[in-house]
């Protein structure tokens, strides 16, 4: 499976403001749940946990929950739909070799040319 920028940030956008675990999001298969929450998870984006199967990628189920600070960072970066239109313009779609990280300074660059900063 392939990391989904659009997958992450909805699954990000979905426990924003939840104070209860998330197992699955509407419109999301549960392996791509899984395997998504997983990378959420490992970078610092929520806190969570997971079991891997075997030695498959997709783990066999996923739970996550509160976000941390790179989550909180993540959905004020992407809550703009035009800024996150750009990003995935710029970043996502140009090259399969993007980072979260890369995705994350871009977007900080763009807000803060915005802003002025």
């Amino acid at each position: 499976m392939k990391l989904d920028a659009d997958i992450m940030r909805k699954i990000v956008l979905a426990v924003e403001g939840t104070n209860t675990w998330v197992s699955s999001v509407p419109g999301l298969s549960k392996e791509e749940f899984n395997y998504h929450a997983k990378h959420l998870i490992d970078n610092n984006f929520t806190e969570g946990q997971y079991a891997p199967v075997g030695m498959s990628q997709i783990p066999g189920f996923a739970n996550i929950k509160d976000l941390k600070m790179e989550g909180h960072e993540f959905i004020k970066a992407t809550k703009d739909e035009n800024l996150w239109s750009k990003a995935k313009e710029h970043i996502v779609k140009p090259t399969a070799s993007w980072t979260i990280s890369l995705l994350i300074e871009y977007l900080k660059k763009e807000i803060g040319q915005r802003v002025g900063i």
